[in-house]
Protein backbone atom coordinates (compact mmCIF):
# COMPACT_ATOMS: atom_id res chain seq x y z
CA UNK A 1 0.00 0.00 0.00
CA UNK A 2 1.29 3.43 -0.96
CA UNK A 3 2.05 6.19 1.53
CA UNK A 4 0.62 8.65 -1.01
CA UNK A 5 -3.09 9.23 -1.61
CA UNK A 6 -4.94 11.49 -4.06
CA UNK A 7 -5.58 14.88 -2.46
CA UNK A 8 -2.83 14.43 0.14
CA UNK A 9 -0.81 17.52 1.08
CA UNK A 10 2.90 17.06 0.28
CA UNK A 11 6.09 19.09 0.09
CA UNK A 12 7.89 19.41 -3.24
CA UNK A 13 11.63 19.51 -2.52
CA UNK A 14 13.67 20.97 -5.41
CA UNK A 15 17.45 21.11 -4.85
CA UNK A 16 19.56 23.69 -6.65
CA UNK A 17 22.89 22.83 -8.10
CA UNK A 18 25.78 24.94 -6.92
CA UNK A 19 25.39 27.38 -4.08
CA UNK A 20 21.67 28.00 -4.24
CA UNK A 21 19.40 26.98 -1.42
CA UNK A 22 16.94 24.14 -1.78
CA UNK A 23 13.46 25.32 -2.66
CA UNK A 24 10.36 23.78 -1.13
CA UNK A 25 6.77 24.29 -2.21
CA UNK A 26 3.51 23.00 -0.74
CA UNK A 27 1.78 20.71 -3.19
CA UNK A 28 -0.92 18.12 -3.58
CA UNK A 29 -1.01 14.60 -5.00
CA UNK A 30 -3.36 14.56 -8.00
CA UNK A 31 -2.87 11.04 -9.35
CA UNK A 32 -1.71 7.69 -7.94
CA UNK A 33 -1.07 4.62 -10.12
CA UNK A 34 0.73 1.32 -9.37
CA UNK A 35 4.33 2.58 -9.43
CA UNK A 36 4.14 6.33 -10.00
CA UNK A 37 2.14 9.31 -8.86
CA UNK A 38 1.70 12.89 -9.97
CA UNK A 39 1.87 15.93 -7.73
CA UNK A 40 1.22 19.55 -8.57
CA UNK A 41 2.24 22.84 -7.00
CA UNK A 42 2.35 26.53 -7.82
CA UNK A 43 5.71 28.30 -7.80
CA UNK A 44 4.25 31.79 -7.95
CA UNK A 45 4.18 31.99 -11.73
CA UNK A 46 2.36 28.88 -12.88
CA UNK A 47 1.12 25.49 -11.80
CA UNK A 48 3.70 22.75 -12.28
CA UNK A 49 3.51 18.97 -12.07
CA UNK A 50 6.00 16.20 -11.39
CA UNK A 51 5.72 12.43 -11.82
CA UNK A 52 7.36 10.59 -8.94
CA UNK A 53 8.01 7.10 -7.67
CA UNK A 54 5.57 5.97 -5.00
CA UNK A 55 8.30 4.03 -3.18
CA UNK A 56 10.83 6.81 -2.55
CA UNK A 57 9.24 10.03 -3.84
CA UNK A 58 11.99 10.73 -6.39
CA UNK A 59 11.16 12.29 -9.73
CA UNK A 60 10.45 9.67 -12.36
CA UNK A 61 13.41 8.78 -14.57
CA UNK A 62 16.06 10.46 -12.43
CA UNK A 63 18.91 8.53 -10.85
CA UNK A 64 20.64 11.60 -9.45
CA UNK A 65 20.64 12.76 -5.84
CA UNK A 66 19.96 16.25 -7.20
CA UNK A 67 16.41 15.51 -8.19
CA UNK A 68 12.99 16.78 -7.27
CA UNK A 69 11.47 14.79 -4.41
CA UNK A 70 7.93 14.60 -3.17
CA UNK A 71 7.80 14.27 0.63
CA UNK A 72 4.89 13.60 2.92
CA UNK A 73 4.49 16.08 5.76
CA UNK A 74 5.68 13.37 8.18
CA UNK A 75 8.85 12.80 6.13
CA UNK A 76 9.55 16.52 6.13
CA UNK A 77 9.10 16.72 9.92
CA UNK A 78 11.41 13.74 10.39
CA UNK A 79 14.05 15.39 8.18
CA UNK A 80 13.82 18.61 10.19
CA UNK A 81 14.24 16.65 13.47
CA UNK A 82 17.30 14.83 12.10
CA UNK A 83 18.85 18.06 10.92
CA UNK A 84 18.24 19.83 14.24
CA UNK A 85 19.76 16.97 16.28
CA UNK A 86 22.76 16.66 13.97
CA UNK A 87 23.43 20.40 14.10
CA UNK A 88 23.11 20.54 17.90
CA UNK A 89 25.48 17.57 18.37
CA UNK A 90 28.05 19.11 16.02
CA UNK A 91 27.85 22.44 17.86
CA UNK A 92 28.50 20.55 21.11
CA UNK A 93 31.53 18.94 19.41
CA UNK A 94 30.08 15.45 19.74
CA UNK A 95 30.85 13.08 16.91
CA UNK A 96 28.93 9.84 16.65
CA UNK A 97 30.69 6.96 14.96
CA UNK A 98 28.61 6.15 11.93
CA UNK A 99 29.89 2.58 11.76
CA UNK A 100 27.22 2.04 14.38
CA UNK A 101 23.64 2.91 13.70
CA UNK A 102 22.06 5.27 16.18
CA UNK A 103 18.35 5.81 15.86
CA UNK A 104 16.98 9.32 15.86
CA UNK A 105 15.50 8.68 19.30
CA UNK A 106 18.92 7.60 20.64
CA UNK A 107 20.53 10.73 19.20
CA UNK A 108 17.81 12.89 20.79
CA UNK A 109 18.40 11.12 24.13
CA UNK A 110 22.15 11.84 23.90
CA UNK A 111 21.36 15.48 23.18
CA UNK A 112 18.91 15.66 26.11
CA UNK A 113 21.53 14.14 28.41
CA UNK A 114 24.12 16.64 27.19
CA UNK A 115 21.72 19.51 27.79
CA UNK A 116 20.95 18.25 31.33
CA UNK A 117 24.64 18.59 32.22
CA UNK A 118 24.85 22.11 30.82
CA UNK A 119 21.81 23.42 32.74
CA UNK A 120 22.52 25.07 36.11
CA UNK A 121 21.67 22.87 39.07
CA UNK A 122 18.68 24.14 41.07
CA UNK A 123 19.66 22.34 44.30
CA UNK A 124 22.06 24.12 46.71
Amino acid sequence: MSKFKVGQEVVIHIPRLGRGATREFPGKVVKVAKKYGTAEWTDGERTRTVEFSLTDGRERGSASNYTTRVLTLEEQDLGLRKSAVSTALMEAKISLQFGHSYTLEQQEAILALLRSFSEPDATP
